[in-house]
């Protein structure tokens, strides 16, 4: 519910929503409205509860101007499990109208995401969340399986088919790759989401990934981030993967500037560690290997298990000529993932521009076999 009442809202240029992972840092804690508000670096609150009763479910929603600590709108919904999509779309609107009194019908429904048909596959959607950014294979295969699930019972749930080729794809570039059959079957999964969530440009972005790093079509990929960019500008996931590709492919300046944006957009959430490790390959790639170290150790603060991070802040050591802290990152990468080899980066060369022989010399350099 909370998903997608952020996506409704994050459709509106007039205003930035903080991403649900920087919201839910503060689930079940006692913080002061106005040092929340601080934090995320909003004015508004929107607050709000869900209770079940068998079959029975009340939404209470609270909107709260942070500033003046004052109420401007309180409400309350009823609603059965039986109707559950319809019951969010009813919350989704009521909210929209509440922050966005304004907004016309067309561009509520326009905003709303296309709902499965099975609450099994929503689940199953739901249930991979949490395995989808895990560093480990483990973590990896398990949000696979639940996601094809997904698919499998509703083929028609382009959130589920987005996210399983973006799974695959995670497999393929912090994993050993992918054999012919799943690179094949991650294609269709992005085209099949294209199909049927056309509209939805976090969706397109996603999809827009997978068609590089994937399909190696950077030139496709551009253009579909620049258009789901440009649909939705607030989105937080649609700017990290905008800023990702620039970085690697496209304008660097442009992808640097739009990291810090999506970190702007989206504080403290919890997949930040890639958006921090963003700019610092932004900054190893323009040979600003001291700002890239910096930016590496942000990311590995946030996440001392991302791969990405450990590639990126050995490269600058190596390029710095610290050479004794290039093989002391290599040494933490390598207990983390035994296999990892240059060779499983220069798999990745046909995806990127020649930039990215930077990354590759870096860690050769640090001391990463062959």
């Amino acid at each position: 519910m909370v998903e997608d009442i952020i996506v409704a809202l994050s459709r509106f240029t007039t205003f930035a929503v903080v991403a649900r992972n920087s919201s839910f840092a503060y689930k079940d804690r006692n913080t002061p409205i106005r040092d929340i508000a601080t934090a995320l670096g909003v004015r508004y609150i929107l607050q709000g509860s869900v209770r079940r009763h068998g079959d029975r479910l009340r939404v209470a929603l609270q909107l709260i101007d942070a500033d003046a600590d004052t109420h401007l709108c309180v409400d309350r919904f009823d609603g059965n499990m039986s109707n559950l999509f319809d019951f969010q779309d009813r919350i989704t609107e009521a909210v929209v109208g509440l922050v966005e009194p304004k907004v016309r019908k067309a561009e509520i429904e326009q905003a709303r995401r296309k709902h499965p048909d099975s609450l099994d596959a929503y689940d199953l959607y739901l249930r991979a969340l949490p395995h989808f950014r895990g560093t480990t294979a483990t973590f990896r295969a398990e949000a696979i399986q639940l996601l094809e699930q997904a698919v499998q019972l509703d083929p028609g749930f382009g959130t589920a088919l987005a996210y399983a080729a973006w799974a695959y794809e995670r497999n393929e570039t912090f994993g050993s790759g992918l054999s012919d059959a799943e690179r094949q079957r991650c294609l269709q999964l992005a085209e099949t989401a294209l199909e049927t969530g056309y509209e939805d440009p976090q969706l397109i972005a996603i999809c827009a990934l997978v068609f590089t790093n994937v399909g190696h079509d950077h030139q496709r990929s551009l253009a579909m981030l620049r258009d789901a960019r440009n649909a939705n500008p607030n989105n937080p996931t649609v700017l990290s993967l905008f800023a990702f590709l620039n970085v690697m492919a496209g304008d660097i300046e442009t992808g640097r500037d739009t990291f810090l944006r999506a970190l702007q957009t989206a504080p403290g959430a919890l997949e930040n560690y890639e958006i921090l490790v963003g700019v610092g390959i932004a900054h190893l790639f323009k040979g600003e290997f001291e700002q890239a170290v910096d930016w590496a150790l942000r990311s590995l603060a946030a996440n001392n298990e991302w791969i990405g991070a450990y590639w990126t802040l050995a490269a600058a050591y190596a390029h710095l000529d610290r050479i004794e802290q290039a093989q002391a990152t290599i040494a933490k990468l390598r207990a983390k993932a035994p296999l990892m080899r240059v060779r499983d980066l220069e798999r990745h060369r046909a995806r990127y521009a020649e930039r990215y022989e930077i990354m590759i010399d870096g860690v050769r350099k640090a001391g990463l076999p062959d």
